[in-house]
């Protein structure tokens, strides 16, 4: 992984930190810039995991059209919901993003706010894989960060 990697990955999910993306992703011009961001950077085989607590719920989602399937799906629950990124760590051939998320339900209009990461892999300049946790610590064990 390189420094350019870090950089085109950024580039896809800096427009996705502190909006709210229940709105996001209604915006189909939007999710046409993200389509096209998620082709640049991603290898053919390219596949999305949503990952709730450990060992719960497991969502997998091929390509682009699946990454934005899978937030469309995990999203169809919240009213609005926002994941603000605070730290970026390179890790070998991964990159985990450290976010807080914070969302109100859809039904109920109840508030959440939680840590969560995501671990980004990468092989020979390409993004292989996305794994979005609501666990943060599960999130570090599968990036090798933490035994």
């Amino acid at each position: 992984m390189t420094v350019d990697d870090i950089q085109r990955l950024g580039d896809v999910l800096e427009p996705l930190s502190g909006r709210d993306m229940v709105a996001l992703w209604n915006d189909e011009e939007a999710m046409e810039m993200l389509r096209y961001s998620l082709k640049r950077l991603a290898s053919d085989d390219f596949v999305s995991e949503m990952i709730g607590a450990e060992g719960g719920l497991t969502g997998t989602f091929r390509g682009p059209e699946g990454f934005i399937e899978g937030w469309r799906d995990f999203l169809d629950a919240f009213e609005t919901f926002q994941n603000v990124i605070q730290e970026v760590l390179p890790v070998g051939d991964k990159v985990v993003v450290l976010n807080r998320l914070k969302g109100t339900t859809a039904t109920g209009g109840v508030g959440m706010e939680q840590e969560g990461a995501g671990v980004f892999t990468f092989a020979d300049g390409e993004l292989t894989r996305a794994e979005f946790h609501l666990d943060r610590d599960g999130a570090l064990r599968s990036a090798g960060v933490k035994p």
